[in-house]
């Protein structure tokens, strides 16, 4: 090397040199992070634990580990989910959408894991997350998350209600909340359902889809419906068959018979209010004019066709005579 004219010294500091990016590259190659699994089915309100698996050393010490997990959404957007650094949680910078539901185990650090626990599971939790550890090395591993929520529930409703021609039609429903949102047919032997039927939804505060399906029939001829959500994401049918019941519906739109009903009512107790408001006046007049002339009543058993209105004419003249001091027999 002296002949090449490269000093000594320069030449032992460029193969010290060469030797140790020779021995970091190895280091650096050694230190992996591998994902123990890369997707993740969870129902919701259930717990998730994920775990990234990295090489143990003798030389690397736990309080040197570093490890950060990040959620990915499927908009690409970013969110802290924990951080441990020096045997410490560090939730100094988690988002807000999983605050109070993380946990990170640290016994499993010294087994080469990175694990991390979220309890009750939402469906915003879906999307990818990132396991970064950090050591002599660093490397990271991306898993999948997908949250279903099963439409394990679903009722039926029977309506008779009326066009605006007056017509009387059936309208059937089915209704029932899961994740993703899901696609609804209709079976019916005699009939092809898929041109009546009509499906919306609404997202409730748990960020579920609260899914309504609607066919309107003017003519059953085959009594015996299915409904059937399909949960396309998970490949998962869920269905309800009923058929249909022979006498009036479970449910029947008669707010116009109510409105008759109470109309009715009304005017029969107006009219009873009136009818005895005519018969005390007629009672007062009539006992005013018996005082004036001196008469006494006539014997309840006179026979008339107003007979029991006399009656009561007759009691009521019998109240005022006697508050007046006079004594009947």
């Amino acid at each position: 090397m002296a002949a090449l004219g490269i000093p000594m010294d320069i030449h032992r500091r460029l193969f010290i040199t060469i030797l140790f990016l020779s021995h970091c590259r190895f280091l650096c190659a050694l230190f992996t992070v591998q994902a123990v699994k890369t997707h993740y089915n969870v129902e919701y309100g259930n717990e998730l634990r994920m775990e990234c698996r990295f090489q143990v050393d003798t030389r690397i010490q736990i309080e040197d580990i570093t490890v950060y997990w990040e959620h990915i959404k499927k908009d690409g957007k970013k969110q802290e989910v924990a951080k441990l650094e020096k045997e410490k949680e560090d939730f100094s910078k988690q988002h807000v959408d999983f605050k109070g539901r993380v946990k990170m185990p640290m016994d499993e650090l010294s087994k080469g894991f990175a694990v991390i626990v979220i309890s009750n599971i939402l469906p915003r939790d879906s999307g990818q997350y990132r396991c970064i550890v950090i050591a002599q090395g660093s490397d990271y591993q991306t898993m999948n998350l997908e949250v279903k929520a099963s439409y394990k529930e679903i009722t039926s409703r029977i309506t008779e209600v009326h066009t605006a021609a007056g017509q009387g039609i059936k309208e059937i429903s089915c209704q029932s909340v899961g994740y993703p949102e899901a696609e609804v047919t209709w079976e019916n032997e005699a009939e092809n359902l898929s041109s009546l039927v009509t499906t919306s939804s609404t997202v409730t505060a748990e960020e579920l889809f609260n899914v309504t399906s609607v066919i309107r029939m003017s003519a059953v001829a085959n009594k015996t419906f299915t409904c059937i959500f399909w949960n396309k994401a998970f490949h998962q049918p869920t269905s309800l068959t009923f058929t249909l019941p022979d006498e009036s519906p479970i449910h029947t739109d008669t707010r116009s018979h109510h409105i008759i009903i109470i109309i009715v009512v009304v005017v029969v107790l107006c009219a009873l209010i009136f009818f005895i408001t005519l018969i005390g006046v007629k009672a007062k007049v009539s006992a005013k004019h018996n005082r004036i002339q001196g008469n006494t009543p006539k014997p309840l058993s006179e026979p008339s066709h107003n007979t029991w209105i006399k009656y009561l004419l007759c009691c009521f003249r019998q109240k005022n005579v006697v508050g007046e001091g006079t004594a009947f027999i």
